[in-house]
């Protein structure tokens, strides 16, 4: 029963940082298409960072709760 929510929530956290990452690239290409600087403050530069890092942990071990 435990692991099927822990299961759950990591879905969710990786469904989130999936979107996270798809907003700032989304971003990214605006402001580079109307030749502007994209700025990210500390705390968002933070939050896309641990979602980069979760994608690719996921990607490579894959989401699983032993």
């Amino acid at each position: 029963m435990v692991q099927i929510i822990l299961n759950k929530i990591v879905f969710i956290l990786f469904f989130m940082s999936l979107l996270n990452v798809i907003r700032h690239s989304f971003l990214f290409t605006i402001n580079l298409i109307d030749s502007k600087k994209y700025v990210l403050e500390r705390d968002t530069l933070f939050y896309l960072g641990l979602s980069i890092s979760m994608l690719l942990t996921s990607i490579i071990n894959g989401i699983k709760i032993i």
